[in-house]
């Protein structure tokens, strides 16, 4: 439990500090504005957009349990 939570901190620290610095230019895109980006830039996007997802619930349980499939994996991929 300790080592999830930290790990947890980790990425909300990257992610604070990403989007501080304006490196997360994609992560607000939707529809055909996603549909134009890389492989990689779409798939960074969605991992962000995901990271507030799981954020927004009481556990990541609870967040990847509301997810469709796609996003799942995106998320349990990257982590």
């Amino acid at each position: 439990m300790k080592k999830a939570i930290l790990k947890l901190f980790s990425l909300l620290l990257s992610l604070f500090t990403l989007s501080s610095c304006s490196f997360m230019k994609n992560k607000n895109l939707h529809g055909e504005e996603l549909a134009k980006l890389s492989n990689d830039e779409l798939y960074e996007a969605v991992y962000f957009q995901n990271l507030d997802i799981v954020t927004s619930y009481e556990t990541e349980q609870l967040a990847l349990a509301q997810m469709n499939s796609a996003r799942r994996t995106v998320y349990i991929e990257y982590v």
